[in-house]
């Protein structure tokens, strides 16, 4: 099973089963200045921190994934490699692992 790794856990995970596998629907290479705000503020707000991960600036990887019918994105750092990496594996379904949550 492929693996999607997660430094913390983010907010957009809450209506999502973390335990269950999520397909990956399509790949989308993107540059940060043309990403809007709330894109950006989605994707990267930290649950339990209330910060955001730190985007780098350029290219960019978004990937689209779908459990259930309930579509969720991810932003990844762009290389050529990791592109042909998802790209090969639309269609197929990856586990999220998250770091464990901090302490309340």
């Amino acid at each position: 099973m492929n693996i999607i790794r997660f430094s913390h856990y983010y907010r957009k995970f809450n209506s999502f089963n973390l335990a269950h596998p999520f397909k990956l629907l399509y790949v989308f290479r993107v540059d940060s200045k043309d990403m809007s705000n709330c894109f950006k503020y989605y994707d990267t707000l930290i649950a339990d921190e209330g910060g955001f991960y730190y985007l780098p600036s350029g290219r960019l990887l978004v990937l689209l994934f779908e459990q259930d019918f309930k579509l969720i994105t991810t932003i990844r750092a762009w290389t050529e490699e990791k592109e042909r990496y998802y790209y090969s594996n639309i269609g197929n379904e990856f586990n999220f692992v998250v770091k464990e949550r901090s302490s309340m």
